[in-house]
């Protein structure tokens, strides 16, 4: 084990004891100062890997923190290129396994990944977008093929277990939090699809291989935007045929105005 320490015999003017080490080849363990509260600042590169535990052992948590920072992109960076021409491409990959000891879990939660963005109790906003995760795509170069696919963000579910019983399961899942304050002035919505440009969208929503989906539309609970059928107008007859049953009314805005989208039954 190679253990480095401050030198106090070779105290510099600024209180700082530095400590120099080259070519150091160690296969046990290295100590880098004595105490947490000590600095150390590397300006070589990294060219290894870095962890923080050995699997199996008992938890621990890498943690980078970066609090002095003014700049314009603040917190923390990570820029890489990416090279090479086939195969696939990644400019950050996680990877987590979950491998409950005993072979079986219930956990309270288990998550790949978890981006907080959090406007601090006592602070005040008033301008600028807060955004918990971006995923942004720059098409700055040329796509030049009919198999490229380019999202924006995507969310995938996969794998072949055995799903028996479970609440809900989906590739993209939004909601909001308990104690959210809806605000004075402004609209809260789940979904936001915004025109940036004077480029014509094809389709506000586009669903590739709709002969697997069973329901354009599944609204749990009648109320809200799903409201009681209006009774005054259920002579509506799809082809002319059967006579239609009116059992509800879906309500919506265009232009501030509001509107009925009425459904029902035929027979």
């Amino acid at each position: 084990m190679t253990t480095i320490k401050m030198d106090p015999k070779e105290r510099n003017g600024d209180g700082v004891y530095p400590a120099t080490v080259s070519d150091m080849d160690d296969t046990g363990s290295t100590i880098i100062g004595d105490s947490s509260s000590d600095t150390l600042t590397v300006l070589a590169k990294l060219t290894g890997q870095l962890y923080c535990n050995d699997t199996g052992k008992a938890a621990q948590t890498l943690k980078i923190h970066n609090h002095l920072t003014t700049s314009d992109i603040g917190g923390a960076e990570f820029k890489g290129e990416l090279i090479n021409t086939t195969g696939s491409l990644a400019g950050v990959y996680n990877t987590w396994s979950y491998s409950p000891t005993g072979d079986t879990g219930a956990p309270a939660n288990v998550w790949g990944g978890i981006n907080v963005m959090a406007v601090t109790t006592g602070d005040t906003v008033t301008a600028g977008n807060i955004v918990g995760t971006a995923g942004h795509v720059q098409l700055a170069g040329t796509l030049n093929g009919a198999a490229v696919v380019v999202v924006g963000a995507s969310g995938v579910l996969s794998g072949a277990g055995a799903n028996t019983l479970v609440s809900h399961m989906a590739g993209v899942a939004s909601s909001l939090g308990t104690g959210l304050v809806n605000p004075t002035t402004g609209i809260l919505s789940y979904y936001l699809a915004n025109s940036l440009s004077t480029v014509v969208v094809d389709n506000l929503m586009y669903v590739q291989g709709s002969a697997y989906v069973t329901n354009v539309l599944n609204l749990e609970t009648q109320g809200g935007c799903d409201t009681q059928a209006y009774t005054g107008n259920n002579n509506f007859v799809p082809n002319n045929k059967g006579t239609f049953t009116q059992c509800g009314q879906l309500r919506i805005v265009i232009n501030a105005s509001t509107y009925y989208i009425p459904y029902g039954t035929v027979a």
